[in-house]
Order: structure tokens, then C-alpha cells, then sequence
């Protein structure tokens, strides 16, 4: 399938756009962590940084909800690189946070759960503009 996708470096700075890109699978997982595979053309104008490390992955499509990850795994099939992806979730298990909560370390919280309550800790928590 052809996604539009929008890649980013490791720091979020926004690097291109494109539709060169074939998906060939995206799932989502409730509370879970969801996979993604990219196969990039070797012939792609920007092939050594979209297959960068670190890289992260913004698929969107009009039939599909919006899926966002980083590759965990590459692997060489012809001219084409197949980027094994993981959703955002799974960037956020076991990280510590700023304010020094580790999530997911015991296992008992969810990947959902951990970026719920991080989104939620940014936005409400920890915003410097208040609603009056």
C-alpha cells in the first residue's frame, strides 16, 4: 500500500515528505505496541537518511488512522531495504522520565498507559499556559 510518509531525525527536526515508499503491513495494538514495514527503493533521492538510525516515521494515509514509530530492525531484499518498524509506544517503555517515573519497568503499566500519562504530565501537569 502507499502511505504518505513523513520522517523526522531522532530529535524530531522534520526532514522530508514522500510518497516513494511502499508499506507492506501497519497494525495497531490497544494499550500494546504496533509494527510497521517500510520498503525503501536503494534508488530513493534520500535513501542514506530515511534508513538513518533513530529515525521517526509519521505513515498517513486516508483510510488508515495515522501510525508513528521508529525501525528496530533493517534488512536487505534486492534493491529495496525493508525498515521493521514499532509504534511510539514502545519508544516509551522502560524510559525514565524527567521527573525521574520509570515506566514499565515492573511490567504492570502498558505501553498505552505510559503514553497516556506522559501526554497527560506534559499538557496538563507540567504546561506553563493555564486555562483561567
Amino acid at each position: 500500500m502507499r502511505v504518505q510518509l513523513a520522517y523526522s531525525s531522532p530529535y524530531d527536526n522534520l526532514y522530508k515528505v514522500t510518497k516513494d515508499v511502499a508499506v507492506s503491513s501497519m497494525t495497531w495494538v490497544r494499550n500494546g505496541v504496533g509494527t510497521a514495514s517500510l520498503e525503501v527503493p536503494t534508488s530513493h533521492p534520500d535513501f542514506a537518511r530515511l534508513v538513518a538510525w533513530g529515525n521517526i516515521f509519521r505513515l498517513n494515509s486516508a483510510d488508515f488512522r495515522p501510525w508513528v514509530g521508529q525501525a528496530v530492525n533493517r534488512e536487505w531484499a534486492g534493491s529495496v531495504m525493508r525498515l521493521n518498524c514499532k509504534s511510539a509506544e514502545w519508544m516509551l517503555q522502560g524510559k525514565l522520565t524527567g521527573q525521574g517515573k520509570v515506566f514499565g519497568a515492573s511490567g504492570a503499566e502498558t505501553a498505552g498507559g505510559v503514553a497516556a500519562s506522559l501526554f497527560y504530565n506534559a499538557a496538563v501537569a507540567n504546561n506553563d499556559i493555564r486555562a483561567l
